[in-house]
């Protein structure tokens, strides 16, 4: 069972104890989703600070979804007519978001 929340103790338990597979923000200890995502840099386009919600719109509807599929192309910041210091910017910030 995979939730994006975390798991009541109930919920742990009665899922522990059937032999359910358990995966939640914060379960199991150590390799949640949120460590995954840390661990994988599979963060969304929409946790930028630089990119306004136009652009992040312009993203989605192109199936742009993760931060990573902008490193190492610019044919996406290049269409949204970003400036090129801008495109740097925004660069650097999912590049380290990302760990690259």
């Amino acid at each position: 069972m995979v939730t994006n929340t975390r798991f009541t103790e109930d919920a742990l338990i009665y899922g522990n104890c059937v032999g359910l597979y358990l995966l939640s923000w914060d379960y199991p200890k150590n390799n949640g989703l949120k460590d995954r995502i840390d661990r994988l840099g599979l963060y969304p386009i929409t946790v930028s600070t630089l990119l306004n919600n136009r652009e992040k719109q312009f993203l989605l509807s192109r199936d742009i979804v993760l931060c990573r599929e902008l490193i190492g192309d610019d044919f996406y910041l290049d269409h949204l007519g970003v400036s090129d210091v801008r495109k740097q910017r925004i660069l650097k910030e999912i590049t380290q978001l990302c760990n690259y």
